[in-house]
Order: structure tokens, then sequence, then C-alpha cells
């Protein structure tokens, strides 16, 4: 019974990471769906975010349903970006107090750590962490299906109405992330040690014949107002695809 709950909650609450309890022995836990009666098997894809894991490795990333703000600025979090993040939080919040009221099961996964994720991007060149540079960026939190326009709408009204100034709010939409097969590794540390694990990625793309088809991808375990940190643990992630040899013909 244990293990289905659990199972369950991370169906419905994915991005719930709890880093002080294991869940290895669940890496593979077998669900009755209650709508056709019949068994699922579910892979909780713990090693997605693993920060611990400093080796570049390959993962197969399912499609997720995230909130998202888009904007632009500096690879170095300045306080735009902060904001932006904070306000995001926020609203998840409350989207996470609204399905506790509506699905109390949810209320079993509400002590763990929220990951905020990002893509970052430029139209025509690929992210190199240049400080001098303007970056688009997409800040994401990642939400179960159930999570619709009416939850989302409903969280931004609380928000506003606990204060009116967080102008962020109304920009706040729904989004679907298919990233599939993806190069993935951790830092710890500023920037600069994210560019050399950046130039790792590379150069494990370049050896195993892969090459980047999606936006630059990190995820922080850490709340908005720690996102400056030095010790900032960061997960980096990057789709790919094997190139084929009629591409280098």
């Amino acid at each position: 019974m244990e293990q289905i709950t659990l199972g369950l909650c991370f169906l419905l609450y994915v991005r719930r990471i709890n880093l002080e309890f294991s869940i290895t022995e669940f890496h593979r836990v077998k669900v009755k769906m209650h709508n056709n009666n019949m068994e699922a098997l579910i892979d909780l894809s713990k090693h997605l975010y693993d920060t611990s894991i400093e080796e570049v490795r390959l993962v197969e990333v399912p499609d997720f349903n995230y909130l998202t703000l888009y904007g632009e600025g500096p690879a170095q979090l300045d306080m735009h970006f902060l904001q932006a993040a904070l306000t995001l939080f926020k609203v998840d919040e409350y989207a996470k107090k609204i399905l506790s009221a509506r699905t109390p099961m949810i209320n079993i996964c509400t002590n763990e750590i929220t990951p905020i994720e990002v893509l970052w991007w430029k139209d025509d060149r690929p992210f190199d962490f240049n400080l001098d540079t303007r970056w688009k960026w997409a800040i994401m939190i990642n939400e179960p299906a159930i999570v619709n326009k009416d939850v989302l709408n409903i969280s931004k009204e609380m928000v506003l109405a606990e204060n009116p100034d967080w102008s962020f709010t109304q920009s706040i939409a729904l989004s679907h992330l298919s990233e599939g097969l993806s190069l993935q590794t951790s830092f710890k540390g500023d920037r600069a040690e994210g560019k050399k694990s950046l130039e790792k990625v590379h150069d494990f793309a370049k050896s195993k014949n892969l090459e980047f088809v999606g936006k630059y991808h990190e995820i922080y375990f850490e709340k908005p107002e720690g996102l400056r940190s030095t010790q900032l643990v960061t997960i980096l992630r990057f789709p790919v695809s094997e190139i084929k040899i009629s591409q280098i013909i």
C-alpha cells in the first residue's frame, strides 16, 4: 500500500524531489489505474533530478507540463530574473494549496523542494555563459497535468489579492516541454564552474556523435532568494540527437 501511495504521489507531483529521503527502492512501481483497471509500470526517474551526478550522462526525459514565465537578461541571474522566479514560485505555492484542498492525497508530497528550471537561448547563437550578452529565458516549475488553466487563473488571483504589485503574475502561462534524449550533468558554484561543465558536455557530445537540438536547460534546488549563492547546485541538461552519416557526407 505504501508503494502504491508513493507511486500515485509521484504521478500527481513529479517535481517534488525529497533530498533527505531516498526513493531508490521505488524506481519501478506497479500502480493500479482506477479508470481502466490496468496496471501501469511507473519509472520514477530519480536520475533526472539527481544533483550528485557530476559526470555527463545520457538520459531520456519524458514530456512535462510547466508553469512558465518568459523574459530576457544576462546569464548571471540579475534582480529582474530573481523577481520573476519569486513570482512564479508564489503562483506555484497557491496552485499547490488549491490541489491539496481538492485532492487531499497531495498533502503527503508538500514537505519537499520545488526545483526551479530555466531554459536559456538566443536565436542566432548557442548558450555560452557570456555575461555581456542578453539571453532569452523561460523560468519553469514542473506541474502535474491536473494543474489546468482554471487552477492557474485562481492562483494568479490569489497572488494579486495578496500583493497587487506582483507585476509578473499575469504573464505566467502553462506550457508543455518535450526534450527526450538529453545529455545531463551537475555542478556546484558560480557561472565559471557552469562554463567548465558546459565544455564537458560539448566534448561528450562530440565523442558520441551527438548534436544539440534543444535549448540549454538548468535546474536549481533553491528557493528564489538563494539562487545567487556561490554554493548553488545546478543540473545542466541539453536535448540531443544522433548525427546521421548522411549529414556528415
